[in-house]
C-alpha cells in the first residue's frame, strides 16, 4: 500500500516530465519544419507572380530553384 500511495504522490512529476518533452519536439517541429516551409512556399509564388512582370524565362527559373534546392 505504501508503494501505491508514493506512485500517487508522485504523479504529478512524472506527467511533467512526460509533457515536457511533447511540448518541445512540437516546437522543434514547427520551427523545422513548417516555417521554412511556409517561407519557401511565399518566396516560390513571388517568383512565379513577379516573373512576367520582369519578362524572366519560368522553365529557367525553375531549373535554378532545383539546382539551390
Amino acid at each position: 500500500m505504501g508503494y501505491y500511495y508514493q506512485v500517487k504522490n508522485s504523479e504529478s512529476w512524472i506527467s511533467q516530465v512526460i509533457n515536457h518533452p511533447q511540448n518541445t519536439l512540437s516546437l522543434l517541429f514547427l520551427q523545422a519544419i513548417f516555417y521554412p516551409l511556409a517561407s519557401l512556399i511565399i518566396t516560390i509564388s513571388f517568383i512565379r507572380q513577379t516573373g512576367s512582370l520582369f519578362g524572366a524565362d519560368l522553365a529557367e527559373i525553375g531549373r535554378g530553384l532545383i539546382k539551390l534546392i
